[in-house]
């Protein structure tokens, strides 16, 4: 049987570790690379790594494609060193039915796929609450017939399961519309009315629906 004092410590332990992993997931930004840059008096401008330079004469510059280019300075107007550009790394779509089955598999597992880290240390955190909830409670029903604790840790634990599942795929969604994607998978409860016939009156009745596709 686990103490409960050890069992707040472990979910305390969690949360922090989910939360470092949040805090610290976005990597250190890396030293700004410069490279030189020939201004030709044509207009044209060559970026590269200057390999060799004959004062008063010439230059010999490689570019990133790995080119090689002689100009005499009487074409050259200026040289300079400029920063390196690159890319911004936007967010990527996705995938609300792998967000759904990773939080199938581990409550907390879709928040993290979705970069929720703190969803995802709650999610996991209630798990582990009530998984051990569940465990104290099975000695405890066993010996003692006391079975209070095992049936709120099977309920708590049922409940986090659910809700981490649904929130998973519906907040996947949610960023893949932010995204302007014009094609999504949304994974939400939905109430609908169903036509039904009974006899001579038509009788409503209701249906669920939790997937559709938007475009």
């Amino acid at each position: 049987m686990l103490p409960a004092q050890h069992v707040v410590w472990k979910c305390l332990l969690v949360v922090v570790f989910a939360l470092a992993l949040g805090g610290s997931w976005a990597l250190p930004a890396e030293a700004q690379q410069m490279e030189d840059v020939v201004y030709l008096k044509d207009g044209s401008i060559i970026r590269g790594t200057i390999i060799e330079q004959r004062p008063g004469e010439s230059i010999l510059i490689q570019t990133r494609d790995g080119n090689v280019f002689r100009y005499t300075m009487d074409r050259i107007e200026r040289i300079t060193k400029e920063q390196i550009s690159t890319p911004a790394i936007g967010p990527k779509k996705k995938s609300p039915a792998l967000a759904w089955f990773l939080s199938f598999l581990i409550p907390g597992g879709g928040q993290a796929y979705n970069g929720q880290w703190g969803k995802a240390g709650l999610d996991f955190a209630g798990a582990v609450i009530f998984a051990s909830l569940m465990q104290t409670g099975v000695d405890d029903c066993v010996n003692n017939d006391e079975c209070d604790n095992y049936t709120w840790g099977v309920v708590g634990y049922l409940a986090v399961w659910i809700a981490s599942q649904i929130d998973a795929g519906i907040s996947a969604s949610k960023i893949n519309r932010e995204l302007a994607g014009s094609l999504a998978l949304e994974i939400r409860p939905r109430l609908l009315a169903l036509p039904h016939s009974s006899g001579m009156k038509p009788q409503p009745r209701i249906g669920l629906s939790l997937a559709r596709l938007r475009f």
